[in-house]
């Protein structure tokens, strides 16, 4: 009887297919670009809103080592060219706000800007990886653009690193840092005193800091995102494994032992 039983069970395990999360129809989920397109000038935005990106410079499509198994194409940057896309207010919450992306670079001797919104020392928020292997996010806000930050490291070279930077919406809130579905750094304690502000004609980039910064990134960049919430551990060790977009697994073959 238990091998019975126990053939049931396999039989409805394999035969049934998996379905799996699709954060880019979260509704918290603000900006996903999964650069896929693998050619063009522009790169589609995957969730509810539409902040296509729009090439600046001549970034390249390449498809000989992308990020993770579940990537098929991903963009190459060589330090003067970026991904952009006008102000819109899904992109700029208020509360908590969580930025992630892969990333890949040659070398570590300058310091590239990642994701970025808004512009130097007066609104929104940033990603950098500095020479120093340090990450960090940046976040102004009302008391006069003081900058908050989290920092990690990530002394990685010519290797994809996956990146999660959270920040608890709070004031003198708490932010967190997820390396490779790992958590990296947890509980930073933000200085400052004011809440992300931003200026409605700013602009939003993927492989630049922001307006005035001039941090422009070298290296490769693939699956990226914003949400309007936190990303959990558990969330953010999926999304590295997975993908933002993970479609249904298909049904397995049947196999029936008695």
């Amino acid at each position: 009887m238990g091998r019975v039983l126990l053939s049931l069970f396999l039989f409805l395990s394999l035969a049934l297919p998996v379905f799996a999360v699709d954060y880019t129809s979260d509704a918290n989920c603000q900006g996903a670009w999964l650069i896929e397109e693998g050619e063009g000038t522009s790169v589609a935005d995957d969730s509810q809103n539409t902040n296509n990106l729009g090439f600046a410079g001549d970034p390249t499509w390449a498809t000989a080592t992308p990020a993770a198994a579940y990537s098929t194409s991903y963009l190459s940057f060589d330090g003067d060219d970026r991904l952009s896309a006008s102000y819109d207010a899904s992109l700029a919450p208020t509360g908590a706000l969580s930025l992630v992306t892969w990333a890949r670079r040659p070398a570590k001797d300058v310091d590239d800007g990642l994701i970025g919104f808004g512009e130097r020392n007066s609104n929104g928020y940033m990603l950098r990886w500095y020479s120093n292997n340090a990450v960090l996010i940046y976040l102004l806000g009302e008391d006069g653009g003081a900058w908050h930050n989290a920092t990690i490291g990530a002394d990685d070279v010519a290797t994809w690193v996956h990146f999660v930077f959270c920040y608890d919406g709070a004031v003198d809130g708490v932010a967190t840092a997820y390396k490779n579905g790992v958590e990296a750094k947890g509980g930073d304690n933000l200085s400052g005193d004011g809440l992300i502000v931003y200026d409605n004609d700013e602009t939003f980039y993927l492989a630049y800091s922001q307006a005035g910064q001039g941090a422009y990134f070298t290296g490769d960049m693939d699956e990226s995102a914003v949400f309007s919430d936190i990303i959990t551990l558990t969330e953010a060790s999926d999304i590295y494994d997975n993908g933002l977009y993970e479609a249904s697994a298909a049904a397995g073959q049947v196999i029936m032992i008695f």
